[in-house]
C-alpha cells in the first residue's frame, strides 16, 4: 500500500504505514490503537488518504467504520483499496463504502454463528453418542474414560483363548 501512495503521488516521507493492529479482530472487542491512531490523525487533517488492501477489514463493526467515513468526509480524506479510490464526501462513493461496511459486519456475524453453531451441534452429538465397549463418557464435553469394572473393559488377565 505505500508503493500505492507514492504511484497515487503523495512523497515517499509522507506516507505513514499504521501496521501494530494486525493480527486482532476489528469487531470493537479488542482495543486498536492503530484504528484509534489513524481516527485522531484523519480528524486533524494530518492524513490525505487511507490505503487499505480491503476497506472490509479496517472495522468490522458499523459504529467505527461511519465514524471513520464521517470525518474523513469531513476532512476531505480520500479511502482507497485495492478496487479502487473513493471520497466518503461523494454520494455514490458514500454508499459504496458504506454497503462494504455492512457486508464486512454481516461477515462477522455470519462467521460467529457459525462458530457457535458448531459448538452446539458438537455438545449435541457428544451427548448422544455411545461410548465403545469398555468405555465411559468422563466428566468433561468429549472426556472418554476406562469402564471402572475389569470385566467390561475387557481386561487381557481374564480374557480367555479358545483353541
Amino acid at each position: 500500500m505505500a508503493a500505492r501512495a507514492t504511484a497515487l503521488g503523495w512523497p515517499a516521507q509522507q506516507v505513514i504505514v499504521i501496521d501494530e493492529d494486525l493480527g486482532l479482530s476489528g469487531s470493537g472487542v479488542v482495543e486498536r490503537s492503530g484504528f484509534s491512531r489513524l481516527t485522531a490523525d484523519v480528524a486533524l487533517r494530518h492524513v490525505g488518504i487511507v490505503l487499505v488492501s480491503r476497506v472490509s477489514r479496517l472495522a468490522r463493526n458499523n459504529a467505527d467504520w461511519y465514524r471513520l467515513l464521517d470525518l474523513c468526509g469531513l476532512t476531505d480524506t480520500l479511502i482507497g483499496d485495492a478496487d479502487g479510490v473513493y471520497h466518503p464526501a461523494m454520494f455514490n462513493d458514500r454508499l459504496l463504502l458504506g454497503l462494504k461496511g455492512t457486508m464486512s459486519e454481516a461477515e462477522l456475524h455470519v462467521l460467529r454463528a457459525r462458530l457457535l453453531g458448531a459448538s452446539a451441534t458438537r455438545q449435541r452429538v457428544a451427548s448422544c453418542a455411545r461410548a465403545s465397549v469398555g468405555f465411559v463418557w468422563g466428566e468433561e464435553d468429549v472426556e472418554v474414560r476406562f469402564h471402572r469394572m475389569k470385566r467390561v473393559r475387557g481386561d487381557p488377565h481374564r480374557v480367555r483363548t479358545v483353541r
